[in-house]
């Protein structure tokens, strides 16, 4: 998997998003529209092949640790769409179980194609 692939899944669920590559690592951010957070997916192997990935946010802000909290909280609902991208580009080619994954890893990905297509839906 590339991660052109994760930034296309990600455009198809409503996710503006671009690689950022340095020094050895990679990171696909997603526009959050505010200065102070940062949503991206840090990645793996190299752009033409991605071995895993994180989502992180991170609220770059002086202000009361509670608020903080539920920003990072918010966002992390508001963008868990790039994390459903990564898998659905990762496993593109997994069938329904059983497939030789195990129960977690099969429920991650059912919720994540659930996802794509309920925003799908919803656009339509």
């Amino acid at each position: 998997m590339t991660a052109q692939a994760i930034i296309d899944q990600a455009n198809a669920v409503g996710i503006s998003a671009h690689l950022w590559e340095r020094n050895g690592f990679m990171r696909v951010y997603a526009k959050t529209g505010r200065k102070d957070m940062k949503v991206y997916l840090e990645l793996d192997g190299t752009p033409d092949c991605v071995g895993g990935g994180v989502l992180k946010v991170f609220c770059e802000t002086v202000q009361h640790p509670n608020w903080i909290k539920a920003q990072i909280k918010d966002y992390r609902g508001r963008f868990i769409g790039l994390f459903h991208a990564y898998v659905v580009a990762t496993y593109v080619d997994t069938g329904p179980a059983p497939n030789g994954y195990g129960p977690d890893i099969n429920g991650m990905i059912d919720e994540a194609r659930a996802f794509v297509e309920a925003y799908h839906r919803e656009v339509a």
